[in-house]
């Protein structure tokens, strides 16, 4: 919902540019005026980006759609439906929503050899790395952010390292749990972290804090295969 209300502000904008530029066109601007004044307003750009834009929005709500239907199917039997699907491309999307998100030109390094098969409920595992990328963000301020997907030992694993402070050691026993956390009051609920390490515990997999020589980094542990799944429900 966030998504699309900060693609609504985009368009908003957009929608004056383009709005002023019509006003002269109306007014009989001469074709010179009208030139200098698109390259003023930077039309064509925005143009571009509109389309952008309205991609955007239009993802973001389809993944709202997703989330309720897949909330609804919790409600109705206790659990959605587990499929093999591509970690990788799960977690380069996620990338890519909290890029939008963040400081103008900020950007993740992301790593990925190639499709990484992982076992569960791929809405809900979007939601985890989107939460795990936007705190490295927020922890690494200018510093740099990287997001890194493979197989290991019949496993899928994601790792997101962040150039922050880090964890304090003092803190590492409480960094999963409810309402813990480390940001600002009014920055943080402190029920991310939680909620992700619950998600993939449910999932089969685990949510890891791993030691780092620089920053933060989180580990994300999936089955690969239904064998490695264990009971999760």
């Amino acid at each position: 919902i966030s998504f699309v209300y900060a693609n609504a502000h985009a368009l908003e904008k957009y929608a004056t540019r383009f709005e002023t530029y019509f006003e002269r066109v109306q007014a009989g601007a001469s074709r010179e005026e009208l030139i200098a004044l698109r390259a003023e307003l930077k039309l064509d750009r925005e143009l571009r980006n509109l389309r952008s834009a309205i991609q955007g929005a239009r993802d973001g709500a389809e993944r709202v759609r997703d989330i309720v239907a897949d909330l609804r199917r919790l409600s109705a039997d206790g659990a959605g439906e587990r499929t093999l699907f591509d970690l990788a491309d799960t977690a380069r999307t996620a990338v890519s929503w909290v890029e939008r998100g963040v400081r103008p030109g900020a950007a993740a390094v992301f790593e990925a050899a190639g499709p990484v098969p992982a076992l569960g409920r791929a809405g809900h595992i979007q939601q985890v790395v989107m939460n795990l990328v936007q705190n490295a963000f927020d922890a690494a301020g200018e510093g740099a952010v990287r997001v890194s997907v493979r197989s290991e030992n019949d496993r899928a694993v994601l790792e997101v390292c962040d150039d922050g402070p880090g964890v304090p050691e003092d803190l590492h026993h409480a960094i999963f749990d409810p309402f813990f956390t480390t940001k600002a009051v009014g920055k943080g609920t402190g029920l991310g972290l939680a909620i992700s390490a619950k998600i993939a515990e449910e999932h089969g997999g685990r949510l890891s804090l791993e030691p780092s020589a620089r920053g933060a980094r989180f580990r994300l542990d999936l089955p690969a295969r239904p064998d490695l799944a264990g009971d999760v429900p």
